[in-house]
């Protein structure tokens, strides 16, 4: 029997629906994904630590839970929304059908949606705080009350605390990427260590002089959860390697490196999650890129930093990526490993590996 589910969007109507995954509530703020497929890859994006996520395409999940898809070891997201969510495990290296995946990781879904609906909501007012309540917790009055509970709405910041080697890739002794973690993608790593280096992971508070001391070629500062002024942690870092060693940040690791070289960062409760399409000033072709960023560097300001624009985004004009050949330096607000989404951008790998060369 299905058991009812309730999904409420702060100020709005309340959205009925079935149950799906694990009986219970979820909070968080809501964003939209147009993804038919990498489902579980999203889903175990750090960037989208403490998140809900409603699916606009009409049936996720069919191709089940594959372990190498997987973008870290726990799902990030609180809840999920959508139409319709998959039962089988199509994929023939899936292993789990998406619901069962669902339930065992404790993560309530509502289903049975007109996710046309809420995605226009969401389109109209930005980042909404939503919750989600299945089962037995699908009572509105109940549920509209955690919408006054404050502590229950902080996220926790994504990465690791202690320093680690990765292993899983090409990258050998030849020389060294180390890699901030702001909320790390496993994808990320892996393109990393094809360029033929050995990657080190670090705690977004690790010191520069010992991050020098590694001697490495290039660090990275990862995309992840959050905007940069709750990365206070980091600023310190990112100034002091300014023009020491070849920079690319990436997501929120852009925004860090950007407001260290004096650009200025802005929130205003509008996100860029998905698949969104950027293009590259004096190019007459763009690119469809993933994103996971609810911050906007005011363009400008890139130029009283010094930074020149290299991506813009083509619906809305913000910028989407900046670089300093002067101090070896490159951001990209979008995320090119791709994983999951369009390969358009990989070519910043190579950028990158060239900026480590010179």
């Amino acid at each position: 029997m299905a058991l009812p589910a309730l999904l409420l969007l702060e100020n709005e109507e309340p959205f009925w629906g079935v149950a799906a995954g694990v009986e219970g509530v979820a909070q968080g703020v809501m964003v939209a994904s147009g993804f038919s497929a990498g489902i579980p890859d999203l889903m175990t994006d750090p960037s989208y630590t403490g998140k809900l996520v409603c699916f606009t395409y009409p049936h996720i999940g069919t191709s089940g839970m594959v372990p190498s898809d997987l973008q870290s070891d726990e799902i990030a997201v609180r809840g999920i929304a959508a139409r319709e969510i998959g039962r089988t495990a199509a994929n023939r290296l899936g292993v789990e059908a998406m619901n069962a995946w669902l339930d065992r990781n404790a993560v309530p879904a509502i289903e049975g949606l007109d996710t046309r609906t809420v995605t226009a909501v969401l389109a109209r007012r930005g980042l909404v705080r939503a919750v989600i309540g299945t089962g037995q917790y699908a009572d509105a009055s109940a549920l509209a009350k955690k919408f006054d509970d404050s502590s229950a709405w902080d996220v926790p910041k994504a990465g690791t605390s202690t320093p680690y080697d990765w292993t899983d890739g090409v990258g050998d002794d030849s020389g060294t990427i180390v890699v901030y973690d702001f909320g790390v993608k496993k994808g990320l790593l892996r393109r990393l260590a094809a360029l033929g280096r050995a990657v080190r992971v670090v705690p977004s508070d690790y010191p520069a002089v010992e991050t020098l001391a590694l001697k490495p070629d290039g660090v990275v500062f990862s995309g992840g959860n959050g905007v940069p002024a709750t990365r206070s942690e980091a600023h310190d870092a990112a100034s002091s390697l300014l023009g020491q060693v070849p920079l690319w940040g990436i997501g929120i690791g852009a925004g860090v490196l950007a407001q260290a070289a004096g650009a200025a960062i802005a929130v205003n409760g509008r996100a860029h999650y998905g698949v969104q399409p950027v293009g590259r000033p004096g190019e007459p072709s763009g690119e469809m890129t993933v994103q996971a960023h609810e911050f906007w560097i005011e363009g400008e300001s890139l130029m009283t930093a010094g930074l020149e624009l290299t991506h813009v985004h083509l619906n809305d004009g913000s910028v989407e990526g900046f670089r300093c050949a002067a101090r070896r330096l490159m951001g990209t607000l979008f995320h090119p490993e791709s994983e999951p989404g369009p390969r358009d951008s990989l070519y910043c790998f190579d950028r990158f590996s060239d900026m480590m060369r010179n």
